[in-house]
């Protein structure tokens, strides 16, 4: 495929991002306990900031499991990609007088 040396860098620089977000929301998360500890506890707002930070982590994750999902179908692609050619040229070998019509 003349298209998968690129896609395969997209789906590098795609997998460094969603790492880095996960890196990024377990930071503010683990500062977020910290600060939360120091005020005693169980703080509604924390609460709810929590459940956003993890929501944002696991949309990372999905990230990274589309990019799978990606990369497994770019391969199964180029696999087929030499079936095609065999298909084209058996196709183009074909001469006039062998159709049926």
């Amino acid at each position: 495929m003349e298209t998968s040396n690129t896609v395969r860098s997209h789906l590098t620089n795609i997998r460094y991002y969603a790492n880095e977000i996960k890196k990024l929301t377990r930071k503010q998360f683990d500062t977020d306990y910290e600060k939360r500890s120091a005020l005693g506890g169980e703080l509604e707002p924390t609460s709810i900031r929590f459940c956003c930070i993890s929501a944002m982590d696991i949309g990372a994750e999905w990230i990274l499991i589309y990019c799978d999902n990606i990369e497994s179908n770019l391969k199964r692609a180029e696999e087929q990609e030499d079936k095609m050619t065999v298909t084209e040229k058996s196709t183009n070998e074909i001469e006039p007088q062998d159709l049926p019509f």
